[in-house]
């Protein structure tokens, strides 16, 4: 039997900023580990998925998707551009099974979205898992797993070794036992100079994250964008990691602007706090920065510590991921940090949201 997403909407779970299409019947699921949850009796499921292409710079990218069945088995696909079948998941047993159908690559290289479902027996309303911690990852290419299953690190981006499921967000909300939702792009920064020359048109995560997909909806040609319902599916905290990037204008900027640069980024991420805080005014902040380049970290310190006395709001903290260990954990694709950190950051992070969050060593609530 073959289910259109107007009939899936109410049997399918889906996790994540995804964004549904009104005038194409298709639900989109771009971000890092976005996704939904599909219960059906029956031995087979497939899927008819459209996929949208990335070309970065010349460079043909696909999306990739991990289908997760119950016994935490893990099938990958590399959605090709257009509208195709793919078989998600094949059972023995003519019962009721449960697949997670999660993006593992990031949105901004590759973007697809379910248009239908087909099964040998039927769809049932997902087994909902509650989880009664929620988490929202913002960042860039380190929140989005960049190159983490790669071994090499003179090898470049590969959508197939950017494996978020493994990310270091993804593993503390499987550590707490919490649900997550992101929104990280490889290369972000909080803001973008657009009074200065690029070579190639860029945001500022300011500029996205108030929207469902943005980028997506850009390149579908829409012109008026959809906001995403905060209030709709709230946080308990939101993890804060930019500054790696930002630190590229501060470095570049000739000795005489270089104060200046540091001012842009003083007001953009002070902003940015202020944005979140405003969509999410019961939530933990945790502004973080690392593992790579602590170059911005003082002037993330004086801006939180700064924010934190002149509006009374104590619910945020400032926070530091511990270095690369190099001869230990290695690198990933491009220098990036490894799965091995991954796993160490994400137990960090774990103990973090432990403290402020649930309350646990001490902690506020």
């Amino acid at each position: 039997m073959k289910y259109g997403w107007n009939e899936l909407s109410h049997l399918v779970q889906t996790e994540g900023r995804v964004h549904v299409d009104p005038h194409d019947n298709c639900m989109y699921f771009d971000w890092t580990c976005t996704g939904f949850r599909c219960t059906f009796v029956g031995t087979v499921l497939s899927a008819k998925i459209r996929g949208i292409e990335n070309n970065f710079m010349g460079q043909i990218e696909w999306p990739v998707i991990g289908i997760l069945n119950e016994k935490g088995e893990m099938k990958r696909i590399t959605v090709q551009n257009g509208d195709f079948d793919y078989t998600l998941a094949e059972f023995d047993e003519n019962t009721a099974h449960t697949v997670d159908v999660v993006k593992l690559s990031e949105g901004m290289r590759g973007q697809c979205g379910l248009l239908s479902l087909e099964t040998d027996g039927e769809i049932v309303p997902a087994k909902e898992e509650k989880a009664s911690l929620h988490i929202e990852l913002v960042g860039d290419s380190i929140t989005c797993g960049y190159g983490n299953e790669e071994k090499d690190p003179a090898k470049h981006f590969d959508p197939k070794t950017e494996n978020g499921y493994i990310s270091y967000g993804a593993l503390a909300a499987r550590e707490l036992g919490a649900r997550a939702r992101w929104i990280s792009v490889s290369g972000i920064s909080t803001a973008v100079d657009h009074s200065r020359p690029m070579p190639f048109e860029m945001q500022g995560m300011e500029e996205l994250y108030p929207y469902v997909d943005l980028p997506l909806e850009k390149k579908l040609g829409k012109t008026e964008f959809t906001l995403y319902d905060f209030k709709k599916d709230p946080v308990d905290a939101v993890v804060l990691n930019l500054g790696t990037n930002d630190v590229n204008m501060v470095k570049m900027a000739k000795p005489e602007k270089k104060e200046e640069a540091l001012v842009f980024f003083r007001t953009h991420y002070r902003g940015m706090i202020e944005m979140i805080r405003k969509y999410n005014p019961e939530a933990m902040i945790f502004c973080c920065l690392g593992p790579l380049d602590y170059f911005l970290y003082d002037e993330i310190r004086d801006i939180v510590d700064e924010y934190k006395a002149k509006s009374g709001d104590d619910r945020i903290v400032r926070f530091k991921f511990g270095p690369v260990l190099q001869w230990s954990e290695g690198y990933g694709a491009d220098m990036h940090p490894s799965a091995a950190t991954h796993e160490r950051m994400g137990h960090e992070l774990a103990a973090m949201i432990r403290r402020y969050v649930c309350k646990e060593d001490g902690g506020v609530k």
